[in-house]
């Protein structure tokens, strides 16, 4: 199993740079999948296999919590992290092809001991 976890700053470009792999990997016939971790991109350049946003979103978190932006945010990736089963699945399910990840550019979101990192030490455990 082979893949690409994209991390960044936000506005980095790592969206752009999955959509440009996946388009090289459409080109050379390379099998892959694609998949959003980002709850609050609404901008997604390229065909979503798997999204985060199939479980929650940053607008619905709003709205029912009343949280802001930045709080959501972090709703969201604990979310995913408590229900990480999910996305081990997804990429088990698919072990045959390459995983192109978006990640979140919030930095607050990639600290030591924070869910990212655990749903990070998840995904190495499966490769």
């Amino acid at each position: 199993m082979f893949g690409v976890l994209v991390i960044g700053a936000p506005g980095a470009g790592k969206s752009t740079f999955c959509a440009g792999l996946a388009d090289i990997f459409d080109q050379i016939h390379r099998p892959y999948i694609t998949i959003n971790l980002d709850p609050a991109n609404d901008f997604v350049l390229y065909k979503t296999d798997y999204s985060i946003k199939e479980m929650i979103t940053v607008e619905d978190v709003m709205d029912r919590l009343g949280l802001g932006p930045n709080g959501a945010l972090k709703y969201c990736i604990d979310t995913l992290c408590r229900n990480r089963t999910w996305l081990l699945q997804k990429i088990l399910d698919n072990k045959d092809k390459y995983l192109i990840i978006d990640c979140p550019g919030q930095l607050e979101l990639y600290k030591s001991e924070g869910d990212l990192c655990k749903v990070f030490t998840s995904l190495l455990l499966i490769f």
